[in-house]
């Protein structure tokens, strides 16, 4: 079984910290840590090889003084998206947090 350290696991909008325990930290301060696209696609990523690494528990947190914003609406409004195109981010969302589950 692999460490997380040892993944070589790089993120943009997520901090690891693991030792048994991983610590995530959301990591969009100037952006109340909303959810955008690449937030979601790291969630996914970090809580697919968590189990594989060994990782007991999972701490989720956030830097900066607002935990989550909930959904990042600027960048959902600025795509002019088909209905499937809305469709497809949908399940990428509840991927997320089934994987989270």
């Amino acid at each position: 079984m692999k460490s997380l350290d040892s993944l070589d696991l790089t993120f943009t909008t997520l901090a690891v910290d693991a030792d048994g325990i991983a610590t995530l930290s959301l990591n969009r301060p100037d952006k109340r840590n909303a959810l955008n696209a690449a937030m979601v696609d790291e969630l996914i990523d970090i809580f697919t090889v968590i189990p594989r690494a060994g990782v007991r528990a999972v701490v989720l947190r956030a830097e900066g003084p607002h935990f989550c914003a909930g959904l990042d609406l600027v960048e959902h409004h600025a795509e002019d998206r088909s209905p499937e195109a809305f469709m497809h981010i949908c399940l990428r969302w509840h991927e997320a947090f089934n994987k989270m589950e």
